[in-house]
């Protein structure tokens, strides 16, 4: 009987991981704790709010390795990509020109809304992730914003059900992980009225908060009513302690 064979022998015989053959190893970070290596992380907020001003000061910080949390010089610099839905090449460059540091702008690129419906690129096909996962080969970028998420699944997906979220979600996150990058989505808000924690604001299914490994909100300072001013609120990090809140 095959649980009367030794151990090494059972071994060899299966496709199971032993746990005692596993080395445990620490979890890299392009920053830490808000953007884990070969991960999933997200920037939710409402439309306007600024995610993607925000996505641009980040690639901006990491084009020179600044810390975008304290401005300090302490990490390589890095390539990122930029691709987006919504807006045109020239939009995401004049964010990157407002970004409130000097970065280099030769380590980021841009795929824009007219390439990226020209190239047809989707996560809810293979020929599309494929696309997206020979744009960061390319890129050798380490950072990679998809804005918004919704805008690449398709009209054939449904955000809010489990089964057709979860299959893009470990998709994504196996590019993330071949390519040693993070995949950061952009997503909206939802509608419903009845939230129990900060993540349930987000749009679509549970699995992509539950899929993703950091989780970062952006609120307006509802507190000091200031109209200039964002919160960023670190509401999931599955690697570390979460970061502070910073205005």
């Amino acid at each position: 009987m095959d649980n009367c064979l030794p151990n090494q022998e059972r071994r060899e015989n299966t496709i199971l991981t032993v746990a005692a053959d596993v080395k445990a190893e620490k979890r890299p970070f392009l920053r830490s704790p808000d953007f884990p290596l070969g991960e999933i992380s997200v920037i939710a907020g409402a439309g306007g709010i600024g995610k993607g001003q925000f996505g641009c000061y980040v690639m901006m910080c990491l084009s020179t390795g600044i810390d975008y949390r304290t401005g300090i010089k302490v990490y390589e610099p890095c390539n990122s990509l930029f691709i987006s839905t919504e807006d045109t090449a020239s939009d995401i460059r004049a964010r990157l020109d407002r970004a409130a540091v000097n970065g280099d702008l030769s380590r980021i690129f841009i795929v824009d809304k007219l390439k990226s419906y020209e190239m047809g690129l989707s996560v809810s096909e293979t020929s599309g992730l494929s696309k997206i996962e020979a744009l960061i080969a390319e890129a050798q970028a380490k950072f990679v914003i998809l804005d918004p998420l919704q805008g690449l699944c398709g009209q054939s997906v449904d955000m809010s059900r489990t089964n057709h979220i979860r299959r893009i979600m470990h998709a994504l996150a196996a590019v993330a992980e071949r390519t040693g990058c993070v995949i950061c989505l952009f997503c909206h808000p939802n509608k419903r009225q009845n939230i129990a924690n900060a993540n349930d604001l987000i749009s679509g299914s549970a699995d992509i908060v539950s899929a993703s490994r950091s989780v970062l909100l952006l609120m307006p300072d509802f507190e000091n009513n200031d109209p200039d001013c964002r919160l960023i609120i670190h509401t999931k990090s599955n690697h570390a302690k979460a970061g502070q809140t910073m205005r």
